[in-house]
């Protein structure tokens, strides 16, 4: 599980790369022989999360329809949403809080509230 979360961040992060109104699916997310070397259990398990994420947190990108194999196509309608982090030491959970205000307990702490926790 661990790894699918770190696939999940990777996924999240590369969210910045998509340009507004462009249509994509998870996949297009990573680079083709990456994308090739996950299990497919931890594929599916990535696309429910990815949806999850999508559907909670993110205000920048919906879910629209699936593609004939049933793949889950996402477009980007904004550019980066404000997103607040908040890393709770005791716990070690970090909550995501967007512009919306939709929370989200993350399973993994994003790169840069690693970096100030390290400072």
């Amino acid at each position: 599980m661990s790894d699918v979360n770190k696939l999940l961040e990777r996924a999240i992060y590369e969210i910045d790369f998509v340009e507004v109104d462009e249509i994509f699916l998870v996949k297009d997310l990573f680079k083709g022989y990456e994308w090739k070397r996950i299990p497919r259990s931890d594929r599916l398990l990535l696309g429910t999360l990815f949806l999850n994420y999508v559907n909670t947190v993110s205000g920048v990108i919906k879910p629209i329809e699936k593609t004939s194999s049933n793949q889950q196509q996402y477009k980007k309608i904004a550019d980066n949403s404000y997103i607040e982090y908040d890393y709770d030491e005791q716990r070690g959970t970090t909550s995501e809080i967007n512009e919306y205000g939709k929370a989200l307990i993350l399973p993994y702490t994003p790169i840069e509230v690693r970096r100030k926790i390290q400072k």
